[in-house]
């Protein structure tokens, strides 16, 4: 009588098989290991600040992070020095007044100039400008030779400079992330701007009753090399160059300032 041939669920599927392959090794090596507890935070926070997996926006979100508390520095000891210097609450709110004429005019020409100019190199000119300022405010109050006229001039140029930077620096942000991430970093570049103003005037408080209001101007100007060095290590592709206008260049720049006017 020929034997009847045993067959098991393993030959009639070889999925089970398989599966039952891997239970058995499981068993012997067991579960695989988690994640780190650093591992676990990094991804955490990639997950709650999506913008901060672009190592390009780390750069800049650092460099913008210095910096604006050394602008609350500069902004804070100024009005110091203003008052220090004339004791005169008029010429404290002159001289802002001063610092504000510029951005109007020069809001207009520094749009047409974002969209023009490389926004990376147009914020390291912008940043390079500041800083001379600053050293220069730092070094004339430091050594005893500032005058009021000093403070406006400055002051004037400080918020040129500014009316170009700010814009430019937001407009930046689209080149540093992609579209699913830009929303992020609009919103971190927001939070950092406040926080880091909290922290700059709070650090202007104990500098200038410490160091003086010149030593703390003087000190704001070294701010401006963080931003400097993260924007020289930012690695991107201009992706306006195949939508620059192709009309000349004296008339399509009077034509964008009147169109944005």
């Amino acid at each position: 009588m020929q034997e009847r041939e045993t067959v098991t669920p393993a030959a009639v599927n070889p999925a089970l098989e398989e599966a039952a392959l891997q239970e058995a090794a499981l068993e012997k090596t067991g579960p695989p290991p988690s994640l780190s507890r650093p591992a676990k935070w990094t991804s955490n926070l990639h997950n709650m600040a999506p913008a901060l997996q672009s190592r390009n926006f780390r750069l800049f979100w650092f460099g913008q992070v210095v910096s604006t508390i050394g602008t609350s520095l500069q902004v804070a000891a100024e009005g110091w020095l203003i008052f220090d210097l004339t004791h005169s609450t008029f010429w404290l709110g002159m001289v802002g007044l001063l610092g504000l004429l510029p951005v109007l005019p020069i809001s207009l020409v520094g749009g047409v100039l974002i969209d023009r100019i490389p926004r990376r190199k147009l914020i390291l000119a912008t940043q390079t400008g500041l800083l001379i300022q600053a050293a220069i405010f730092g070094f004339l109050a430091v050594s005893g030779r500032l005058q009021l006229w000093h403070i406006i001039v400055l002051y004037f140029v400080f918020g040129s400079l500014m009316a170009i930077d700010h814009p430019a620096r937001r407009a930046f942000l689209v080149e540093l992330v992609d579209e699913r991430q830009l929303a992020n970093a609009v919103a971190l570049n927001a939070t950092l701007f406040n926080l880091a103003n909290l922290v700059g005037y709070a650090a202007a408080g104990i500098l200038i009753a410490t160091l003086g209001a010149g030593w703390t101007m003087l000190l704001n100007s070294f701010t401006y090399v963080a931003p400097l060095v993260a924007l020289s290590l930012i690695r991107i592709v201009d992706r306006r160059a195949d939508v620059r206008p192709t009309t000349g260049p004296q008339q399509s720049f009077a034509t964008a300032i009147s169109e944005g006017a």
